[in-house]
């Protein structure tokens, strides 16, 4: 089957997180026998890179990978508008596709903001069209006016479409009115995954956190209950990321004395990042709300167990055997889990964690339930 997977952007040396998701899901299709290629729109007005204006062609991990860069596009002039450019510059991004590659079989778009660019695309050459929805702002409060005005125009154009969570899949049903199939994200068993006594030598015990530093995440009521579980010397911090919250958490740390206990770390490698799973013993994040959340099956695979919060994602796979759930905005909740669990630890089979995340999320897994939709709609249309 010939593919076209439409992503926000790809990663890269310098930008390694950006379409992780899609490039997951790519990689996944490919080892299954499929043709992949991948047309990315990037509409971001700031990148941890420097941007040529113009088109570039990469070959990565058998994946031929289209990239546009328009210019610079701010985030005032709204969605609708921004979808549209993109549209306009997606459709003469694929003419060059189309003649290089060939017409796809079937166009997989990811994130609402890139379904209008495959809906130009799959009506001019009637070529059905899926989408995953992964955008976390439809499990925030209030739900932006434009991205629902979208949603609403371009959810029925499509053949398909695929939450990554039910939490999500509900959050659109009740604010969009348009049902959805629950397909989890991938997790890269290639870099995560169980090593056996990593740990066996340390008599440290570390937490980890991982994501982007930003109030949803919920770095202020981490720190602030790690202080209240008043650990001894031997237990430690760790948070993973950068953004525009790290000075306040950063002053936070520094307020309540705990510079020598909790470590900050910027961006690091994947490789990097694996290994940082595997020096660990907890992993704990208490968001106040996800979408689904990669860097919890990321930390089951390694076989740490988990504390996360009731916030979207994550209930919807740790059970009692992976770790704990608390509610969301509740320090004293995160405090007590954290002293259970550091006391519990032994308690938790790592080694069986690991197993139980990668039967429901590894790559052959999820990439064949996602083939089976494809499979169903081609069926469908002869």
């Amino acid at each position: 089957m010939n593919i076209l997977i439409i992503s926000r952007g790809y990663p890269c040396k310098g930008d390694p997180i950006y379409g992780i998701f899609e490039s997951d899901q790519a990689k996944a299709l490919v080892k299954l026998g499929h043709k992949v290629v991948v047309l990315c729109i990037d509409r971001r007005f700031h990148a941890p890179i420097k941007r040529k204006i113009g088109i570039t062609k990469d070959f990565v991990d058998n994946i031929c990978v289209y990239k546009m860069f328009v210019a610079p596009l701010p985030i005032n002039i709204g969605l609708s508008f921004t979808s549209f450019i993109a549209s306009l510059a997606g459709s003469f991004l694929f003419e060059r596709i189309k003649k290089e590659c060939g017409l796809p079989d079937i166009i997989h778009a990811h994130y609402l903001f890139s379904i209008p660019i495959a809906v130009k695309i799959g009506h001019k050459y009637n070529i059905p069209v899926v989408a995953t929805e992964h955008w976390s702002v439809w499990n925030a409060k209030k739900l932006p006016r434009e991205a629902l005005r979208l949603a609403k125009k371009y959810y029925p154009k499509i053949d398909s479409l695929i939450s990554v969570s039910e939490a999500l899949q509900q959050a659109i049903l009740e604010k969009a009115g348009y049902e959805s199939l629950v397909i989890n994200n991938i997790v890269d068993t290639e870099y995560y995954n169980y090593v056996e006594n990593s740990k066996a030598h340390s008599d440290k015990f570390v937490f980890l956190s991982v994501g982007t530093l930003i109030k949803r995440k919920g770095f202020d009521l981490l720190i602030k209950a790690f202080k209240n579980a008043n650990f001894s010397s031997e237990v430690s911090l760790i948070i993973r990321g950068d953004g525009p919250e790290y000075d306040s958490l950063f002053s936070l740390v520094t307020e309540l004395q705990l510079e020598n206990r909790i470590q900050f770390v910027g961006k690091i490698s994947r490789d990097e990042m694996k290994a940082l799973f595997n020096e660990s013993s907890v992993y704990v994040q208490p968001s106040r709300f996800e979408t689904f959340g990669v860097v919890f099956i990321e930390a089951l695979a390694c076989g740490l167990p988990v504390i996360a919060t009731i916030c979207g994602g994550p209930e919807n796979f740790i059970t009692p055997e992976d770790g704990i759930l608390i509610p969301t905005d509740d320090v004293d909740a995160l405090t007590k889990s954290m002293i259970e669990i550091r006391n519990n630890a032994s308690n938790y089979n790592s080694k069986a964690i690991s197993e139980r995340c990668i039967s429901k999320f590894s790559p052959n897994v999820i990439a064949q339930q996602i083939v089976n939709v494809y499979n169903k709609i081609l069926v469908e249309q002869v």
